[in-house]
C-alpha cells in the first residue's frame, strides 16, 4: 500500500513537472532513427487502438521505473516484468561482474522481430519494452528489463517468457562473466539457434 502510495506520487509529481518520457524508434525498413519525446499526460490520454514499442540498448544504467512507466496504459489491468540481474557465483566460481557486448543495430532489428512474434501471438498486448544494458554490469545491477502491458495477466506473462527466452536465443548480444583474479570466460546462451 505504501510502495503504491508512493508510486502514485512520484508519477503525479513528474506530471506536475512536465515530466517526458524519451522514446527512440527505427524502422525495419529504413535506418532511420529517431528519438523525440511525449509528456506523461499523452500516454495517460492514449489512442484506443495505439500502440507503442520501445527498444534501448546502451551502456546507461537501467531502471525498472522507467521501463514499466513506458508501458503503462489506461486501458490495461496488467504490467508484467521481467529483470534480469548480475548474480554472484556461476558453476562453482565467484563471478565479480558481468561485461556485455553488442552490435546494436542488428540486436535492435531482431528485437523488433521479436515483438512482431509478440504481437502475432497475443494480439491484445498494448505496450512492450526491452531495455538492455551493454559494457560493465556490477553484482545484484541489471542487465536486462523487459515490460509488456495487456488488458489481462495470462497475456502479458506469457508474452514476457517469450520475450527473454526468444531475445537469449536470437539476439547477438554477447556476455563475459569475469571472476575472482580477474579470469574471464565468454558465455554461450544455450538457448542460441546458432551455437
Amino acid at each position: 500500500m505504501i510502495i503504491a502510495i508512493a508510486n502514485a506520487f512520484r508519477l503525479t509529481k513528474r506530471l506536475l513537472q512536465g515530466f517526458t518520457v524519451w522514446h527512440k524508434v527505427s524502422s525495419l525498413n529504413d535506418r532511420t532513427i529517431q528519438t523525440f519525446k511525449t509528456p506523461v499526460f499523452e500516454i495517460m490520454n492514449e489512442n484506443e487502438g495505439e500502440v507503442r514499442d520501445f527498444i534501448k540498448v546502451s551502456h546507461e544504467k537501467l531502471s525498472t521505473d522507467e521501463v514499466s512507466q513506458l508501458v503503462i496504459s489506461p486501458s490495461c489491468g496488467a504490467v508484467s516484468m521481467f529483470i534480469g540481474t548480475t548474480r554472484d557465483s556461476f558453476d562453482g566460481k565467484r563471478v565479480t561482474r558481468l561485461e556485455y557486448e553488442a552490435y546494436t543495430p542488428m540486436a535492435e532489428t531482431e528485437i523488433k522481430k521479436i515483438f512482431l512474434g509478440m504481437r502475432q501471438k497475443w494480439p491484445s498486448i498494448k505496450h512492450i519494452a526491452v531495455h538492455h544494458r551493454l559494457g560493465l554490469v556490477p553484482i545484484t545491477e541489471a542487465s536486462v528489463i523487459i515490460a509488456v502491458s495487456s488488458p489481462h495477466r495470462r497475456e502479458s506473462l506469457e508474452a514476457v517468457q517469450y520475450c527473454i527466452d526468444t531475445l537469449k536465443a536470437t539476439v547477438p548480444i554477447w556476455k563475459k562473466e569475469i571472476y575472482d583474479e580477474e579470469k574471464y570466460s565468454w558465455k554461450e546462451n544455450k538457448e542460441c539457434f546458432w551455437t
